[in-house]
């Protein structure tokens, strides 16, 4: 089976990381006044993060509405509907990627949610709580 080709730039995943999960967690940390407010906000930010990216990469969500074939959920997390712009999907895999569990871009995937979100996340949360005080 033919995984397909990995790049350093994982589209939807390279759109969440860089820009929304920083800004995500900046926000929650400039809202948040006590450590216990804190504590929240991060974890619900975190939290909605992971249902919806989640969501997309499992195929249970996607942005079909929006984007036509190209918004299906996995196709969408690896690609950001990319093929919009008239470029070419960046990742063409023939089926979804978490249906092979082992396949190198579950396992970057599942790294990426697991490792990466948080704490690409928590750097934003911080930044934002410094500037609050």
């Amino acid at each position: 089976m033919n995984n397909g080709p990995i790049s350093v730039s994982l589209a939807s995943f390279a759109l969440d990381i860089p820009i929304l999960l920083p800004a995500l967690g900046y926000l929650a940390g400039r809202l948040s006044k006590t450590g216990k407010m804190g504590c929240v906000l991060f974890n619900l930010s975190l939290l909605g993060f992971w249902l919806i990216a989640g969501g997309l990469y499992f195929d249970v969500l996607s942005v079909r509405f929006v984007l036509g074939d190209i918004g299906s959920g996995n196709h969408f997390m690896w690609n950001s509907g990319m093929e919009v712009l008239g470029i070419g999907p960046l990742f063409p895999f023939a089926e979804s990627t978490y249906r092979n569990f082992w396949s190198t871009p579950n396992l970057v995937a599942m790294a990426l949610f697991l490792f990466v979100y948080p704490a690409v996340l928590w750097l934003g949360f911080r930044k934002g709580k410094k500037h609050s005080n």
